[in-house]
């Protein structure tokens, strides 16, 4: 089950609106889907699925995960070690990529992470294209 479809943009960070800033800048296609709700009977390692796809024309030396990763997971109440972060390529975008975050340092409650990458596995393809079948389709 998809719980947000939306932009989020880099900017001014806004409490009373998840995702939206003050300042137009760089954003994000991002889908957040809950795959506990879709099927409740199967135990996930990783329930959740955030998918990032860079909106066209927005211009950036960067990833969303890098970006915007720590105020997505904290914007919807997510634990890193449950989500599987899956971004599109910009230069290919049915190339699909999973982001490993890792806590980094911490001043006070918030958190800073690492961000590595990984090729997409068969399986996490799999469940991704269910709800945005859109990403195995090549640019055109």
């Amino acid at each position: 089950m998809i719980l947000f479809d939306g932009t989020y943009r880099l900017g001014r960070y806004s409490k009373k609106s998840p995702g939206r800033s003050d300042a137009a800048g760089p954003s994000w296609r991002i889908r957040v889907i809950d795959l506990s709700l879709d099927a409740p009977e199967v135990l996930h390692l990783r329930p959740i699925i955030v998918h990032a796809a860079r909106n066209p024309g927005s211009v950036f030396p960067t990833d969303c995960a890098n970006s915007l990763g720590a105020r997505i997971l904290r914007d919807f109440d997510l634990t890193a070690e449950k989500v599987l972060w899956i971004e599109q390529c910009d230069d290919a975008p049915h190339m699909l990529r999973v982001a490993i975050f890792r806590p980094k340092r911490f001043f006070g409650p918030q958190v800073f992470y690492s961000v590595t990458w990984r090729p997409i596995q068969a399986n996490e393809r799999r469940a991704l294209l269910r709800f945005v079948p859109e990403a195995a389709l090549p640019a055109g």
